[in-house]
């Protein structure tokens, strides 16, 4: 009898079929040389996504690739963080320098917590799998302080009429959604146990495809040039007096950062 593939084995392949698509696009349309962090942990996570379905059906293998490559996301998610800031403020230099700062001084932060929880999960004897459980760990205490960042980011955007390109709201946008459902997927897992394993990681991938197919539609070279921004219509005065203000602000910033 021939085994029907589960939603979450759909799920999967079909991800991986929307990460090559999303790549081929954004090299097509010269995007790649804008977003280059983007491109990137698409590639690493497309490559990754091909090595675990290789090592699929060897449990040893497989938890090996996992936890050998879950520290390479981690560094892509700061770097695609890191550039959606740069995108975001690239005409307020002081602001951005800021966020660099603060950002840095969070993920130094966060490794010093995450260290320091790896040792008593490596020596649990209650741990099924010492090392998984720690890796899960480090991944809760990484993510958790870039999804603060990124609330800061996006809490700007809503506040503030920034002008973005369509390119970049959707980037950021598609990202928002992306980022915050693997969080919220590991703080279940975590919680709850193994348990649901299965069906957070089905959900997960129907967030990721979903993300996926926004990028596919919506990124496109046109984006480029069309401005647009995320805070919805607000009267001229209120919308020059919070410019006026973000502009203050930046200056400020810019002459601390030059002293």
């Amino acid at each position: 009898m021939t085994r029907v593939p589960s939603i979450e084995t759909v799920l999967w392949f079909t991800a991986i079929a929307c990460y090559a698509i999303l790549l081929a696009r954004l090299v097509i349309a010269r995007l790649h040389l804008v977003y280059r962090c983007f491109f990137l942990y698409l590639a690493v996570r497309l490559g990754r996504s091909l090595l675990l379905a290789v090592v699929h059906s060897q449990p040893r293998a497989y938890g090996w690739a996992y936890v050998l490559t879950e520290p390479i996301i981690w560094v892509f998610y700061v770097l695609v963080i890191l550039e959606l800031f740069t995108v975001v403020l690239r005409d307020y230099q002081g602001i951005e320098t800021l966020s660099r700062r603060l950002l840095a001084v969070a993920l130094a932060v966060s490794a010093v917590v995450a260290l320091a929880t790896l040792i008593p999960n490596l020596g649990s004897p209650a741990e099924r799998y010492p090392i998984l459980g720690a890796v899960h760990v480090a991944q809760r205490v990484v993510m958790s302080s870039l999804l603060v960042l990124f609330a800061i980011l996006t809490g700007f955007l809503v506040w503030f009429p920034v002008p973005l390109c369509r390119n970049a709201v959707v980037y950021c946008a598609g990202y928002c959604v992306y980022f915050t459902s693997e969080t919220m997927g590991l703080f279940v897992r975590n919680i709850a146990g193994e348990g649901v394993t299965r069906l957070t990681s089905t959900v997960l991938q129907a967030f990721a495809v979903a993300c996926l197919l926004v990028w596919i539609l919506w990124l496109k070279p046109e984006g480029e040039a069309k401005r647009v921004t995320v805070r919805g219509h607000i009267s001229m005065p209120d919308e020059e007096r919070l410019v006026g203000q973000l502009d203050a602000i930046n200056r400020s910033l810019l002459k601390s950062v030059k002293k």
